[in-house]
């Protein structure tokens, strides 16, 4: 009975010291993960700057693949010279079979998960942890090349040209199948009160500067959204904007009698700051009421409003088959006469 009741204790020590070694396991491949993020990808950069996407939830994975391609065309005609696309379009003649394209794309994605490009990868993927929203960062290796101009004019770039397009009729080329807004974030880091009003001061001083220079007042307005985080909410980013704004005024101009403000206004505003914060990750950036008026409100949804007046005017302008008549008779042409 004895050896018998050892055997037991043996077994079930045995069977512990096991489930003890997998539930190590477990918690070492689940911090690994952590890492990396849900789908492979790292999370976001502080102090990177890139484009926010958002989409609807089942086709998240296909709004990064279509905003990647968009802002690659669109970044590659605006700031890689003309020798090279060249080139690059004689490299992508050559593969012209589908095995050849497939393996591409395969080869694409595996680079993707990688954190050790520096040159070749133009556009990252990240995890925003986040349904719906994908954070696209632009290589700083190949940001050099957009020399003084900033990811919003690459965005604004890309819009403008979708709205020549529709002006044009092509209508075709304007929408997009996953994505429904593309924000350019100037700004990446933590989401707190102290980070907020650093960023602040670093994209709004050019502005700032423009308005003390010229005598005005700086009228600006917030748009502000938040997912998936407890951090800043609405009332503490306008107080804690007003305040950098204000500080940031008298720093650049001293004279009490100047005739720069900072003025908050929801309508009739000369700049749009927007504020994006997701999980723990907050987004700047600044833009012209006319540059975001004239680049669709960064929003593909409101490129549709503008094609289908568009549509209407070509539609009114073309003459239906049943409204064609023939050509009236010279009886019908002169009136009859009145006979006494």
């Amino acid at each position: 009975m004895e050896e018998i009741t050892k055997q037991k204790r043996t077994s079930s020590d045995n069977s512990d010291q096991q489930i003890k070694k997998s539930k190590k396991q477990y918690h070492k491949a689940g911090s690994k993960a952590e890492k990396k993020g849900k789908h492979g990808f790292r999370a976001p950069t502080f102090g990177s700057v890139g484009v926010l996407c958002t989409c609807e939830k089942r086709f998240q994975k296909m709004c990064g693949r279509e905003a990647r391609i968009l802002l690659e065309e669109t970044f590659h005609r605006k700031y890689v010279p003309e020798e090279e696309q060249e080139k690059e379009e004689e490299d992508g003649n050559q593969q012209a079979s589908i095995a050849d394209l497939l393996s591409a794309e395969i080869a694409d994605e595996i680079q993707s998960t990688q954190n050790s490009n520096t040159q070749g990868r133009l556009w990252e993927f990240t995890d925003t942890k986040c349904a719906g929203l994908e954070y696209l960062e632009l290589n700083p290796y190949n940001a050099q090349q957009m020399k003084n101009e900033t990811v919003v004019d690459l965005v604004n770039a890309l819009f403008q040209n979708r709205k020549a397009s529709l002006l044009s009729g092509q209508t075709g080329h304007t929408s997009s199948r996953h994505i429904r807004r593309m924000i350019p974030l100037l700004f990446v880091t933590h989401a707190d009160d102290q980070s907020l009003q650093t960023g602040i001061n670093e994209i709004c001083s050019p502005s700032v500067q423009n308005c003390v220079s010229e005598g005005k007042p700086y009228k600006y307005r917030i748009e502000f959204k938040r997912r998936n985080s407890s951090n800043l909410d609405f009332d503490e980013t306008v107080s804690s904007v007003g305040t950098t704004l204000k500080h940031l005024i008298e720093s650049i101009s001293p004279d009490p009698d100047r005739k720069t403000e900072a003025c908050l206004r929801w309508k009739d505003a000369d700049y749009i700051i927007h504020v994006e914060v997701f999980t723990n990750v907050l987004g700047l950036s600044i833009v012209s009421t006319e540059d975001w008026e004239a680049s669709s409100r960064w929003s593909f949804d409101y490129v549709a409003k503008e094609e289908a007046p568009e549509q209407s005017k070509s539609s009114e302008k073309a003459p239906s088959s049943q409204g064609l008549s023939e050509k009236p008779t010279e009886s019908e042409e002169k009136p009859e006469e009145s006979v006494v």
